[in-house]
């Protein structure tokens, strides 16, 4: 199988964006992605609030890399834990579908939709930073599902699903791991628990470097299609 993937360009993409990411984590070019990264993020406590029964108030992001997602009702430590598995889920999904030529559309467009009504009915002030990125960045991907090359769309779609996945690797280590990380989700969960942030952080590290791992022994398995 390994050998197989080694003969697969698309085991090659992968691998690049997977090194480039990781080590390239602070360029500055990377900081649209790494945004965006922080939007599935929120999007995710969103999402987890709103299927327990919650209401979404507010979502917002900033150009800091921190972002804020305020609910009113729904299952509260549910909604601190699904971050960083959000985040997960949405960039090994990305990886996954960048497999299929066919998706690549398709998932750059829906991306687009969901970004847009996101930022439409959600993200405020109009004139915020995070309003900006969220029309800006909505409009791009609409231009490459319609214009872009299909390398070009794959690469792009395999950058925001590897970014996704790093993103919880590297924000654990900065808010856990750390000295002086400040207040995170897992400080939120440790206060409304009562189990220490650091269980939060290991947990949430194993199940990405497991779920890495599956992903790229899936990326293995089938190293991409038409």
């Amino acid at each position: 199988m390994l050998r197989r993937a080694r003969r697969s360009p698309f085991f090659w993409s992968v691998l690049f964006c997977l090194l480039l990411v990781y080590f390239g984590w602070d360029w500055p070019i990377l900081l649209p992605l790494k945004w965006l990264t922080v939007l599935f993020h929120e999007l995710s406590h969103a999402l987890v609030g709103v299927l327990t029964g919650g209401r979404l108030v507010h979502l917002n992001i900033t150009n800091r890399e921190s972002g804020i997602c305020q609910i009113a009702g729904g299952n509260y430590t549910l909604f601190l834990m699904a971050g960083y598995p959000g985040s997960l889920c949405w960039g090994l999904g990305a990886i996954l579908l960048a497999r299929r030529e066919r998706a690549l559309g398709f998932l750059l467009n829906g991306l687009a939709v969901l970004l847009f009504l996101l930022t439409l009915v959600y993200i405020r002030p109009l004139l915020g930073f995070g309003f900006l990125f969220g029309v800006v960045t909505t409009g791009g991907l609409v231009a490459l599902a319609c214009y872009g090359a299909t390398w070009v769309q794959r690469l792009a779609v395999l950058l925001v699903g590897v970014s996704s996945c790093v993103y919880v690797l590297i924000d654990i280590q900065a808010d856990v791991f750390w000295p002086g990380g400040g207040v995170s989700d897992a400080t939120l969960l440790a206060r409304h628990t009562g189990i220490p942030a650091l269980f939060w952080g290991v947990f949430w590290y194993l199940l990405a470097l497991g779920l890495l791992f599956f992903g790229l022994a899936q990326v293995i398995r089938r190293p991409g299609t038409a």
